[in-house]
């Protein structure tokens, strides 16, 4: 697979099924999150793998850490111009621990 898009989001992600928040702040937290990721991400086209790494530092469990994407995860499906569950994207989670936040997203394309 070769990388042919690498971009770091300024988020933190944060295990939205685990923190005691009110409804809207959640919810207007996943709405930037899926700006951000809307924003700062271009077109690719289909079908195409997307690697979506968040930084951090404490590791979350992977249901935890998957959940805390949502917005991401969405915006980028927005860019697309495709539903976040269309066969043509593959995604792929992952996370690694370091002192500040952020998520790195990379679009993925089979090298042939």
């Amino acid at each position: 697979m070769k990388v042919v898009q690498s971009v770091r989001l300024p988020l933190q992600l944060r295990n939205f099924a685990n923190v005691r928040m009110h409804w809207a702040k959640r919810a207007s937290l996943i709405k930037e999150h899926r700006l951000t990721a809307y924003l700062m991400t271009k077109r690719e086209d289909v079908p195409v793998t997307v690697r979506i790494t968040r930084f951090g530092p404490k590791k979350m469990d992977r249901d935890g850490n998957v959940s805390s994407m949502k917005g991401v995860i969405d915006g980028i499906a927005d860019r697309l111009k495709l539903d976040d569950g269309d066969e043509r994207i593959s995604w792929e989670y992952a996370q690694q621990i370091c002192k500040g936040y952020s998520v790195l997203v990379e679009f993925l394309r089979d090298e042939t």
